[in-house]
């Protein structure tokens, strides 16, 4: 796992409290294969805590062949100690079915929004924060994401965007530009792309074009097939005022026609709010779900076959090869001959144990923050100390050390970071370390 997320997981490892935590949820479930054949399923466990504004939603990689669950990407909110902070993941994708080749679009503390890729923050900027993150192909290749809700696109896997400045003045380059509300992008065609606004529209050359399509999808998100020309739709519809999701109809529309205008039929509607999966090798393979029942269809939605029911709440679907995946509010299972099989179970609750080293080191919020050209850390010591002081940037790497595991008085300890002329804006870590405790801050530095 990347040294980031430990670095990130440290931050909040000192605001342990002896509170109760409510039952998790499993859910958000996706999956891929990579080039050894092996399945890799990814999560989120989202728990709250008693009597506190604390929360996590934590996303975590399971490795199918290993049994092996670590966390991929954190994600929560505090408040427990009289201000706000957060660290959050909206959207994350993967390049060329590789789970250590990702991106993802997050933040913290309501101030910096970031495109973060796995080999270098990609963008990063006060008040801009980048939403709807959509990934083309691999590494090199066309990412789309918006600001502000300005369109954008990079053409070299999200390493480039436009500048904050550009962003914010509302002046970036045509090339930048995409002018079509994408929110779905064909996995098989890359210039075959759906996204609405007002109305929903569709375009089959990356957005240059587009025309309007007779259906308007929930969450506006498509399916596609894998014979590239198949695309499916679930659509909520309203038939009273007192119509809610998980009551009224949910209809299954599929277009033969790679989803042009006037192609879209409606197959069959379901009662109740239903969540669709379409297998990423078979042709004409469907999965739709609802609260407690799995249906499938081998015909491209013509008809739809029982095929799993389970007694809790079905929160996600996925199917790789002939691997069926499915996360319920507490467990993740695998389906194979119309068995399920508990691959992970969440405790219903867990109580959060008191520390058990006492705090003999408080490090404080250095100052200023954000600080250039230098900044103060301060920390003290309730008892003398062999101890360690490093900074780190936001991949992990160690960028300079002021204290090199020196035995250290108690008492108050100060210490000036002046960054080098080579180390460039951006988010960094300062961490302490001593043999019983480690805590870590984060501040940013603007040049």
């Amino acid at each position: 796992m990347k040294e980031l997320l430990l670095l990130v997981l440290l931050t909040v490892g000192f605001t342990s409290l002896a509170t109760a935590q409510t039952p998790q949820k499993i859910h958000d479930l996706k999956s891929l294969t990579d080039s050894s054949g092996t399945v890799h399923l990814f999560y989120r466990i989202f728990a709250e805590y008693e009597r506190t504004e604390y929360f996590t939603d934590n996303i975590y990689h399971y490795n199918t062949k290993t049994g092996e669950e670590k966390l991929f990407l954190e994600h929560f909110y505090d408040t427990r100690y009289g201000f706000e902070s957060m660290f959050y993941v909206n959207e994350y994708d993967f390049y060329e079915n590789n789970p250590d080749k990702y991106i993802y679009i997050g933040g913290y503390d309501f101030e910096v929004g970031y495109i973060q890729r796995y080999d270098t923050l990609a963008f990063e900027g006060f008040l801009t924060f980048p939403e709807h993150l959509t990934v083309s192909g691999d590494d090199t290749s066309m990412v789309y994401t918006s600001f502000n809700s300005q369109r954008v696109k990079s053409s070299d896997g999200g390493i480039t965007w436009p500048s904050p400045r550009q962003i914010q003045e509302e002046t970036i380059p045509d090339t930048s530009k995409l002018n079509f509300p994408l929110t779905s992008l064909s996995p098989y065609n890359d210039s075959l792309m759906f996204g609405g606004s007002v109305s929903f529209f569709r375009s089959s050359d990356a957005g240059l074009t587009n025309e309007k399509i007779e259906i308007y999808p929930n969450d506006e998100e498509l399916f596609f097939d894998h014979d590239s020309v198949h695309v499916y739709a679930m659509n909520y519809f309203i038939s009273d005022d007192n119509c809610t999701p998980d009551k009224c109809e949910h209809s299954f529309y599929s277009s033969s026609i790679k989803g042009e205008s006037g192609s879209w039929k409606k197959k069959k509607t379901f009662f109740g709010e239903k969540q669709m999966y379409a297998h990423p090798e078979n042709s004409g393979e469907l999965y739709i779900w609802g609260k407690d029942t799995i249906y499938i269809s081998k015909d491209y939605g013509e008809s739809f076959d029982f095929l799993s029911e389970i007694e809790e709440e079905i929160t996600g679907v996925v199917v790789e090869g002939e691997q069926v995946f499915i996360t319920t509010i507490s467990s993740l299972y695998e389906l194979e001959n119309d068995e399920l099989t508990m691959l992970r179970e969440i405790p219903v609750s867990v109580e959060e144990k008191e520390p058990e080293v006492p705090s003999n080191i408080t490090l404080h919020q250095n100052y200023p923050n954000p600080f250039n050209p230098s900044t103060l850390i301060t920390f003290e010591l309730f008892e003398p100390l062999n101890v360690s002081l490093v900074i780190y940037d936001l991949l992990g790497r160690e960028v300079d050390r002021l204290i090199d595991s020196e035995l250290l008085l108690s008492g108050t300890h100060q210490h000036i970071w002046e960054p080098a002329a080579d180390v460039s804006s951006g988010i960094y870590f300062y961490r302490i370390r001593s043999a019983e405790k480690v805590e870590t801050r984060k501040m940013t530095l603007i040049k």
